[in-house]
């Protein structure tokens, strides 16, 4: 993304849906049973934030990289390309778990 216009976007209309139009939809509903899907969620949440830290362990931490500050890696090296894949999916984690 080149700027934070589209996630700031995207938590202010978030912040608009969850305190005031969700409970004016819901003002005179039955709450809704959520348990199972609250159950995939989080197994999802686990075994996708498992994932993360595997790839990220793998390719870097455990292996070629510090834990200090490194240079942005810019070649189409394998490893470092798959780690900004594991990084932008980390990222799109995030708009997830406004869920």
């Amino acid at each position: 993304m080149d700027s934070p216009v589209k996630t700031i976007v995207f938590v202010i209309a978030y912040l608009i849906f969850v305190k005031q139009l969700g409970p004016a939809l819901m003002k005179n509903r039955k709450p809704l049973d959520l348990r199972f899907l609250m159950i995939v969620y989080n197994f999802s949440q686990v075994a996708i934030s498992s994932w993360i830290f595997i790839n990220l362990a793998m390719l870097g931490w455990f292996t070629k990289y510090s834990w200090r500050c490194e240079p942005i890696d810019f070649s189409n090296n394998r490893d470092a390309v798959r780690i900004a894949e594991v990084c932008w999916i980390c990222f799109l984690i995030k708009f997830y778990e406004f869920i």
